[in-house]
C-alpha cells in the first residue's frame, strides 16, 4: 500500500520553480519537419512554433506531398523567414528518409517534430534545455495528451484535452514544475530533441531495416542507452498532439508489424521495459498533482472547500457510497478533516479522487490560493477554528 502523501510536500518539491532556462545567446537549434499533406495542421503549427525566444533554424521537409497548397505555402513561409529553408523531395521517399536527409543538414543539437501537434510558450527553451545541461542526455520528450510513455493524464493512451482544457492553459500548470526529467526507456518521436553529438557518435535513424515511420526513433534511443547515453521525460513541457493527422501514409499495419519484429530482435528487452515503465508509473504523483492542479484551476467550475467530515463507516473510513453528494455538478471539491494523527485532504471530481495529508494548517491559506478556492464551507468548525486568521 502506498505511503501517506502529505500535499505540503509535495508542493514544496515541485512547485519550487526558480530555475532559469533561457539558453546561451549563441545557442541555435535545428528544427526538422518532415512534411506529407496535413495543410490543415501544418499551418496552426508553424504559428505554435514562434512561441519561443530560442534561436532556430528550420528546415521544411516536403515528402512530395500531393495535396498542391503544400508547396505553395511552405515556399510562401520561406520567404517571410529567413530562419527557414524548404527542402522538396523529388519523389516520396518516406518518414525515416525525410528525417535523416534533415540530419544531414543539421550543424546543431535538433529537434524533430510532427505537422499534428501544437506547441506552448516558451517550448523550446524548456525541451532543449536538459541537452544543453547535461551532455549524457540522447533525446528529450515533453508529455502530451497523446504521447505513449509521456501521455496525459493516462500513459499509454490518446486522451482528449484534460477536462476539454486549452493545451496552453495545461501547460501552464506544468510550466510551474520544477524538472526531475525521469528517464525513459525511449523517446516519443512527435516532439523529440536529439543531441548533436550523439547523433554524430552512433548515427542517424536506421532507414535500412525500417520503413516509413514506425519505431525507428525507438531503436536510434536504445542504440543511445547501449552508448551510455539516457532518453528523459521534459515533466514541465505538454504539448498538443493531434495523432495520425500526420504523414499520413498507406498500408500502415504491414510496416508497423514489420518495424516491431525488427526491434524485438535488436533489442530483446525493449518491449518489456515499456510494459514495466507503464505498469511502475514512476511519475504518478507528478500526474496526480497536475490534474489536481488543472481541475481545482479551471475557472469554469469554481473549485469548493469542505470543513467537516463526511458520513463515517464503523472503522472511521470515507464510505465510498456517500462520496457523490460531496462532488458538486461538475465542480471540483477539497474535503478537510482530521483523523487523529493528521489533517486529511481529499480531492473529489467526477472523474477522480486523490487523498492526501496535511502536516499543519498554516499552509491551508496558500493552498486555497494554489487551488483557486473560490468557496469554502463550515461543516464541522472544530476542524479548522481560526480559519480566518489562516486565510488572511
Amino acid at each position: 500500500m502506498e505511503s501517506t502523501i502529505f500535499l505540503d510536500d509535495l508542493l514544496k518539491l515541485y512547485l519550487q520553480n526558480s530555475q532559469n532556462f533561457s539558453p546561451p545567446p549563441n545557442c541555435i537549434v535545428d528544427i526538422i519537419v518532415p512534411i506529407y499533406n496535413g495543410y490543415e495542421f501544418l499551418v496552426p503549427m508553424l504559428a505554435s512554433m514562434e512561441h519561443t525566444k530560442v534561436n532556430y533554424h528550420l528546415f521544411l521537409i516536403n515528402d512530395c506531398s500531393p495535396d498542391p497548397r503544400i508547396s505553395p505555402y511552405l515556399q510562401s513561409y520561406a520567404k517571410e523567414h529567413a530562419n527557414a529553408t524548404v527542402i522538396e523531395n523529388d519523389s516520396n521517399k518516406g518518414y525515416i528518409k525525410s528525417v535523416n536527409l534533415g540530419f544531414s543538414h543539421s550543424k546543431h543539437h535538433v529537434v524533430v517534430l510532427n505537422t499534428d501537434i501544437m506547441l506552448p510558450e516558451n517550448w523550446l527553451e524548456r525541451l532543449i534545455y536538459p541537452i544543453l545541461s547535461d551532455s549524457k542526455i540522447a533525446s528529450v520528450t515533453p508529455y502530451s495528451n497523446a504521447g505513449y510513455l509521456c501521455s496525459f493524464p493516462l500513459a499509454g493512451e490518446d486522451n482528449p484535452l484534460l477536462n476539454g482544457l486549452d493545451y496552453q492553459e495545461i501547460d501552464r500548470h506544468f510550466s510551474s514544475i520544477t524538472p526531475n526529467y525521469p528517464c525513459l526507456p525511449t523517446g516519443v518521436g512527435f516532439c523529440m530533441a536529439l543531441n548533436h553529438n550523439v547523433l554524430t557518435e552512433i548515427g542517424f535513424y536506421n532507414e535500412e531495416e525500417y520503413i516509413n515511420a514506425y519505431a525507428e526513433e525507438n531503436d536510434w534511443c536504445q542504440h543511445a542507452i547501449r552508448a551510455g547515453y539516457k532518453n528523459v521525460l521534459a515533466d514541465n513541457l505538454f504539448v498538443y498532439h493531434k495523432h495520425h493527422g500526420s504523414y499520413n501514409q498507406k498500408d500502415v499495419s504491414s510496416f508497423r508489424t514489420h518495424n516491431a519484429q525488427v526491434l524485438q530482435m535488436k533489442f530483446p528487452s525493449f518491449f518489456s521495459d515499456v510494459a514495466f515503465y507503464l505498469a511502475e508509473q514512476p511519475n504518478n504523483r507528478l500526474i496526480n498533482l497536475l490534474i489536481l492542479l488543472c481541475l481545482c484551476n479551471d475557472t469554469r467550475n469554481p473549485t469548493c472547500l469542505l470543513l467537516g467530515a463526511p458520513p463515517q463507516s464503523n472503522t472511521g473510513e470515507i464510505q465510498a457510497d456517500n462520496l457523490k453528494k460531496y462532488i458538486k455538478s461538475d465542480a471540483s471539491t477539497l474535503l478537510l478533516t482530521y483523523n487523529g494523527t493528521h489533517y486529511r485532504l481529499d480531492f473529489f471530481s467526477p472523474d477522480y479522487h486523490f487523498e492526501y495529508a496535511l502536516h499543519t494548517l498554516c499552509t491551508l491559506g496558500t493552498l486555497c490560493k494554489i487551488l483557486s478556492v473560490m468557496e469554502i464551507e463550515i461543516n464541522d468548525p472544530s476542524i479548522c477554528p481560526d480559519i480566518n486568521a489562516i486565510l488572511n
